[in-house]
């Protein structure tokens, strides 16, 4: 894509999760490095829309479930928006079976193109948009916070990532699903 820069999991996140080395398991059942994870991204909405939610998450999720609860839904609609979209567009970019080209990619166009109103959608992140209602359920749960690092930043998917679980920080985690579709 001419003129962009790509997105990532921040560097304060993969640091104080310690995620560098940690692998990410693909639909295809490969893995990639965390730090690989990079999605492409304009360097605006990068670092500056994109950047602003990002930072917003990662501050309540430090403090715990109160603070995340306090965020505007559609703050973590964007986010999880963000990281749901991202990961299918990088999944796109990836052959199926690198031995077997022919197989094309781990999501085929067909199925980002049923994602395409959900694109539209995270243009909120940087034009004022009003959601009635929010397009998605997102719920905020207590949880432990595990004895690895590794361990306190997870990212869950159902196949092939209708919803997704995130467990962050100490005591947050969410749950958001039914993303948009058409």
């Amino acid at each position: 894509m001419p003129g962009c820069a790509t997105a990532q999991p921040s560097s304060h996140r993969m640091a104080a999760y310690d995620l560098w080395n940690l692998r990410l398991t693909l639909l295809n059942r490969t893995t990639i490095p965390y730090r690989q994870l990079t999605i492409p991204c304009c360097a605006t909405c990068n670092n500056v829309h994109l950047g602003r939610i990002e930072a917003e998450v990662q501050a309540a999720c430090d403090e715990g479930r109160k603070a995340v609860l306090q965020l505007p839904p559609v703050t973590l609609f964007l986010w999880a928006g963000k990281i749901f979209y991202g990961l299918l567009y990088r999944e796109h970019l990836l052959s199926w079976s690198r031995r077997e080209a022919d197989k094309g990619p781990i999501v085929p166009a067909e199925l980002l193109e049923r994602y395409r109103l959900h694109h539209q959608f995270l243009q909120a992140a940087r034009i004022p948009f009003e959601f009635s209602p929010l397009p998605a359920s997102i719920f905020v749960y207590d949880t432990l916070e595990p004895t690895e690092r590794q361990m306190r930043s997870i990212i869950g998917t159902t196949s092939p990532a209708w919803a997704f679980q995130f467990e962050l920080g100490r005591s947050a985690s969410l749950f958001a699903c039914r993303m948009a579709a058409q």
